[in-house]
């Protein structure tokens, strides 16, 4: 929860500072530029990866060219949220893994592009609880 509130606050003083010091400011006139980067779909390039429709997490081990991955911006526009997503994935996984069992209920595997990865029909699931993930029998939480 403190993440959360921290990242909402620090976030609306940003803006608001933003917003303060632009005020009145005339912004500059130039050539529109057109800037249209898939960044959803960078790392399905075969020249990077091999297969790369296949699923495949541990392709991401080994070095990869700069940019070949750009689901969270890079360079100076790296998202900043970027570890707060990883801890937040790593935990969720954790615990689904660790806690439960699951069942695709769809056999057909079809994810569409429309911009980001979706699968085509849902993904509904069955879950059966397998309880605590602790030696203690408790949970850590």
């Amino acid at each position: 929860m403190v993440v959360l509130v921290a990242g909402h606050d620090t976030s609306s003083v940003l803006m608001t500072f933003m917003i303060s010091h632009l005020a009145g400011r005339r912004r500059s006139s130039h050539p529109p530029i057109f800037r249209s980067f898939p960044a959803s779909v960078t790392h399905m390039d075969p020249g990077i990866f091999e297969d790369p429709e296949k699923f495949d997490p541990w392709r991401f081990d080994g070095p990869a060219p700069p940019y070949s991955f750009v689901a969270f911006g890079g360079g100076q526009w790296l998202c900043a949220g970027i570890e707060f997503a990883r801890v937040e994935t790593l935990v969720t996984m954790h615990h689904l893994v660790s806690r439960f069992r699951w069942k695709l209920c769809c056999k057909e595997n079809t994810f569409v592009r429309d911009p980001m990865p979706l699968p085509l029909h849902g993904l509904p699931i069955e879950l059966e609880h397998i309880g605590v993930a602790s030696s203690l029998g408790k949970s850590a939480c």
